[in-house]
């Protein structure tokens, strides 16, 4: 009698568990819901989420005021206005979208623009939200960048950076990224003009902020323009010599790339300096950094 009772309280007992369903309490979606081929909710999206059972093991996940899912618990977060935003800042960190089984890295762009972008607006009070409207300007220009035009989108992020922060701990790094969109080109198409008017830019720019945070990544941007120039003319000059333009400048950009990769083996960025290196390599063994894009 006494084992028939003790199963019957163990079957209530596992009946109570799986019926179980906590009280609803607001989250931040941080990981889409696959649903058949296609994804649902935004990255950073506020929802609604409660308990399956007592296990709490995976949750329903409510986008509105008709539709729920059930998920796993990580794909959403505790809304709290101190919490949320610095664990996004880690999930970042790791970047959680490569995992989603999509082969798509647009896809993934937008995922990632999606959760920085919700993030950013969402708590514009915390301490990273300086942090996030930088890394916005980044994500947004991966995802709408086209490759063709100029990506606007991030043009205007970064400008209102600048305007929010105009002293900000990132304003090298967004300044140095504006000044680039504003100044993209899709293709030089094998013309040296292009990269000559792109280097005139970026020189003004560095010698008017010599102390930039990013100044020996603008100088290895010069660098590759030389690169580009020296090929570039070397291609004019089989199609008849460009006006004003002759081998001995060929040679002049040649050296004046090397001179300032040589020059940057001494930053002390690490990136900087081992990407320097290589390119003197490449440069001394022939190998070019426009046409075929052969580097080692």
């Amino acid at each position: 009698m006494l084992n028939k009772l003790v199963v019957f309280l163990l079957v209530l007992l596992v009946g109570f568990q799986h019926s179980f369903a906590s009280t609803p309490e607001k989250g931040i979606l941080v990981r889409p819901i696959k649903v058949d081929k296609r994804f649902v909710g935004e990255p950073g999206q506020v929802v609604t989420y409660s308990y399956v059972d007592t296990r709490k093991l995976d949750i329903w996940v409510m986008l509105n005021d008709t539709t729920r899912f059930n998920v796993f618990e990580h794909y959403v977060i505790p809304y709290d206005l101190i919490f949320a935003p610095s664990r996004i800042y880690l999930l970042l960190l790791e970047d959680p979208f490569q995992i989603i089984a999509t082969q798509d890295i647009m896809q993934q762009a937008r995922f990632r623009y999606l959760l920085t972008k919700n993030t950013c607006y969402q708590f514009p009070s915390h301490h990273l939200h300086e942090y996030f409207l930088a890394q916005l300007v980044r994500y947004t220009a991966e995802y709408f960048n086209d490759g063709k035009e100029p990506p606007m989108q991030a043009i205007a992020v970064a400008k209102e950076y600048i305007q929010e922060f105009p002293q900000g701990k990132f304003r090298d790094e967004v300044e140095w990224r504006l000044i680039q969109m504003e100044n993209y080109e899709y293709e030089y198409e094998g013309y040296a003009i292009e990269p000559l008017t792109q280097m005139k830019v970026y020189e003004d720019y560095l010698s008017r902020n010599p102390n930039s945070h990013v100044a020996d990544q603008i100088r290895l941007h010069l660098a590759y323009l030389c690169r580009v120039i020296t090929e570039s003319l070397d291609d004019d000059l089989e199609k008849n010599a460009p006006d004003g333009f002759g081998k001995e400048d060929i040679r002049k950009y040649r050296e004046k790339a090397l001179d300032i990769y040589r020059q940057l083996l001494r930053s002390d960025d690490l990136t900087a300096r081992e990407t320097a290196r290589v390119a003197i390599y490449n440069i001394e063994h022939g190998r070019t950094a426009y046409v075929g894009a052969s580097d080692w």
